[in-house]
């Protein structure tokens, strides 16, 4: 565990780069996890305080200053219908509400231009955005979520319980969490 690595419960979470959500979640899972699933307000607190995320106030509209950081919650698939990338089916959202440069609003408000949550805009609560140039913020990243209970399975199936003379018996064998090679 590098020292911006943190463990909770059976996961570990840990910061990744990219220069979009796509890329970053498929570093994710190139880890063996996926963008972060936020269960509940304990854990969504707990990633804020572990990951240093607060609120960026900004005097203007401009972008230059913020660090924000990728969750897996997404509706790029159906507008609307927000998902955690990891198939997770946490109920729990977080979304921003108030009001800001004279102007009153309620995430997640971007419509199909907006299709992915990040924090540290409205943190501790969440809002939706689009594809952000990483050129246009101090740092964008995501959060992966590492599961860390993956213990190897096997089974072993057989086709028939009893052979017959001249017969076949045809075994599988199937494994989860156990490296190739």
């Amino acid at each position: 565990i590098k020292a911006d690595d943190f463990k909770r419960g059976n996961s570990l979470y840990t910061i990744v780069d990219g220069s979009n959500w796509e890329q970053i979640e498929a570093k994710a899972v190139a880890l063996g996890g996926h963008l972060v699933t936020i269960n509940d307000a304990e854990e969504n607190q707990w990633i804020h305080e572990s990951f240093n995320i607060h609120e960026t106030h900004l005097p203007s509209r401009q972008v230059s200053h913020l660090e924000l950081y990728w969750t897996g919650l997404n509706d790029e698939v159906e507008e609307g219908n927000w998902q955690w990338s990891s198939g997770e089916e946490s109920s729990f959202r977080n979304w921003a509400t108030g009001t800001r440069w004279s102007e009153n609003w309620r995430e997640p408000n971007g419509g199909v231009n907006e299709n992915y949550v990040h924090l540290g805009w409205h943190s501790p609560q969440w809002n939706d955005h689009a594809y952000i140039n990483p050129n246009d913020v101090l740092s964008i990243q995501g959060i992966a979520e590492i599961p860390l209970n993956t213990s190897p399975t096997y089974s072993i199936s057989t086709s028939s319980s009893t052979i017959n003379e001249g017969g076949s018996l045809t075994t599988n064998i199937s494994t989860t969490n156990v490296p190739s090679g």
